[in-house]
């Protein structure tokens, strides 16, 4: 599993779609953005489920089941 983070207007969203084009890596576009649910319809609202540090680690959990980059 790999998480990558980046600053805005650098690239990243061009590195993801990369990413996506590699049938062995299915990454998830930020799972914690408060719209994700949104835009991925049928993925769960992760950020609103994260109260502390073992749920923020359940959420990592049920993410990296999934996708195996973030």
């Amino acid at each position: 599993p790999f998480i990558l983070f980046a600053h805005a207007r650098s690239g990243s969203s061009n590195l993801l779609r990369a990413l996506w084009l590699h049938p062995d890596v299915r990454v998830a576009d930020e799972p914690f953005h408060e719209k994700h649910h949104v835009y991925y319809p049928g993925e769960p609202q992760y950020a609103s489920r994260i109260r502390d540090i073992p749920s923020l680690e359940q959420q990592l959990t049920e993410i990296f089941a999934k996708y195996n980059g973030v």
